[in-house]
């Protein structure tokens, strides 16, 4: 999973890479936007007989 820090302008700010570290060590402020960025899932097909 990704994340990823926009201002409220839609100017990006930083990946939040760190997965120990906790949201207030990023710089977050108001009208900052999350964004998830999360991989697209392979589709398995089976073919029934």
């Amino acid at each position: 999973m990704e994340l990823e820090i926009f201002s409220g302008c839609d100017k990006f700010l930083q990946k939040m890479e760190n997965d120990d570290a906790l949201l207030g060590s990023y710089p977050v402020d108001d009208n900052c936007l999350n964004q998830h960025l999360a991989p697209i899932p392979s589709v398995h097909t089976e073919t029934r007989r």
